[in-house]
């Protein structure tokens, strides 16, 4: 039974939660590049490009289109709702986490404003993107597999794999979590033949549900699913990172630095950097407020927390660190929304610590100062959270409502920035037929085009327009004093 106190705590957070999408949603009105697949592909009909690439990812946009159906309203508001939602869910989802590690209320209400304080969590909620479903159910499977830690159950067992494997259909790292985790119950505090049976049990729906979906699945239907090819070829992938991909740049590395490295410091120079980066998003995705928190020694673990949560976490951070390590070492990009999950799974470590502070500054246990530093850090957070710039593109907006009136449906059109988004806006936000191409990696002339929009003054096409002494026919104001202009090129 959920006493009132708590009720008010879990529907405080609910309600920030929502004013705070929708305060993003607002200041943020133009939306990101990569939605702009996920809404075309989520139509009826759908646009064949976009429908080609979101086919890796298709769910997303099914999930898109089923609810602007059901709610009958178009795929961009779906999108943005479902991203609200998905947020709520995450925030509920990260209180019943505490709730099963036994905190009490304060404890909670700490959580609750940690967790809405986050600014690249809360910095993302305008995003139409994936990372929002794989968030959420990521933290609802965490919750499961804190109870299997303390007791195996079928029926925690089987929630860990179903809200496991719904966050795998928005993001493949799922996957790895998937084949991992259950490894994690050999730590439990038992004897070695309970430990080994327990992890035995937990891998018996994985072998039934893999054994279920190859049967079910016709192989082109498994050849066209970027999941599924992604688990297909895993392991070769993963070969091809340690032998081949890595050594040769661990050469051309060495190369470089010569004689100052060998072929095998090289290759711990890459790891080492790999690592870097990952921390380096890990604080972006924790904060530096909380991420100093866990460096001190005595806050991690924090006092308070339970073991089993302890152990499901240092596990969790293993298997983290593999995906996040591979992912860094086959392309060296790191994204810092691939290590939201990993914050997230680190963030009660942080309320357990904060309450902990507290709990010792009303004894006069901790100095003003400390408690004071800490304040103003969770203060500068929230205010981080809330003021925020308007969105700088909104030129795009006033662009797709003159391309409405004054360029034919069928037109093709260069540009020197921003192709995906114009088209999208200039097609009405649908699915159409006017057509933008980058200048010059798309298109190296001019022949075969209506129009061209320059936002970019210093470009090879604004130079080839004012060469050709072209005028412009509108122009659209940007910040700083910067404008997009739009020339008729028949």
């Amino acid at each position: 039974m959920i006493s009132c106190e708590r009720r008010c705590i879990y529907l405080t957070s609910s309600i920030v939660s929502i004013a705070l999408s929708a305060w993003y949603a607002y200041i943020h009105p133009i939306i990101n590049k990569d939605a702009v697949v996920y809404l075309l592909a989520a139509y009826a009909k759908g646009d064949a490009s976009s429908l080609g690439y979101a086919s890796h990812w298709i769910f997303f946009s099914w999930l898109i289109h089923g609810v602007a159906t059901v709610l009958g309203v178009t795929a961009e508001t779906s999108a943005k709702l479902l991203g609200a939602s998905l947020d709520l869910l995450l925030i509920l989802a990260f209180l019943r986490l505490l709730e099963r590690l036994r905190a009490n209320s304060r404890t909670l209400a700490v959580g609750a404003i940690v967790v809405l304080v986050l600014p690249y969590l809360n910095d993302n909620r305008a995003e139409i993107i994936r990372d929002h479903g794989y968030w959420a159910f990521s933290m609802i499977a965490l919750i499961f597999y804190v109870d299997l830690m303390r007791r195996f159950s079928w029926k925690d067992l089987l929630g860990w794999y179903i809200a496991m494997g719904t966050a795998t259909l928005f993001r493949v790292e799922g996957a790895a979590f998937l084949a991992l985790m259950p490894l994690g119950l050999l730590t439990i505090p038992a004897t070695e033949g309970k430990r080994l049976l327990g992890m035995l049990k937990a891998y018996l729906p994985l072998a039934v549900g893999i054994t279920v979906l190859l049967a079910g699945m016709d192989k082109h239907t498994w050849d066209e699913t970027r999941l599924a090819t992604e688990l297909s070829n895993g392991w070769f992938t993963l070969q091809k990172v340690l032998m081949e991909e890595l050594p040769a740049k661990a050469e051309a590395l060495q190369q470089l630095l010569s004689p100052y490295y060998d072929h095998a410091a090289a290759v711990w120079v890459l790891f080492f950097a790999a690592l870097v980066d990952i921390v380096k998003d890990l604080i972006t995705t924790l904060s530096w407020p909380f991420f100093l928190i866990l460096l001190f020694r005595r806050w991690f673990p924090a006092p308070g927390l339970p073991a089993e949560y302890r152990r499901a976490l240092f596990f969790y951070l293993g298997v983290s660190a593999l995906v996040l390590l591979f992912q860094e070492l086959r392309f060296f990009i790191m994204i810092a929304r691939h290590t939201q999950a990993l914050a997230l799974a680190l963030l009660p470590v942080v309320v357990f610590a904060l309450d902990d502070l507290w709990q010792r500054y009303r004894k006069g246990r901790v100095s003003k100062t400390l408690a004071t530093a800490v304040l103003a850090g969770i203060l500068a957070l929230a205010a981080d959270s809330l003021i925020e710039s308007a969105s700088d593109k909104s030129y795009l907006l006033e662009i797709g409502q003159w391309a409405a009136g004054h360029i034919p449906s069928r037109a093709r059109i260069l540009s020197d920035n921003e192709t995906a988004r114009l088209q999208y806006y200039m097609n009405d936000r649908a699915p159409g037929e006017r057509q933008v191409r980058l200048y010059p990696k798309e298109a190296d002339t001019l022949q075969g085009f209506d129009y061209a929009v320059v936002a970019k003054p210093g470009s090879e096409l604004s130079r080839i327009l004012s060469d050709r002494k072209i005028r412009s026919v509108a122009r659209f104001p940007q910040r700083k004093g910067k404008t997009v202009e739009i020339y008729p090129l028949k």
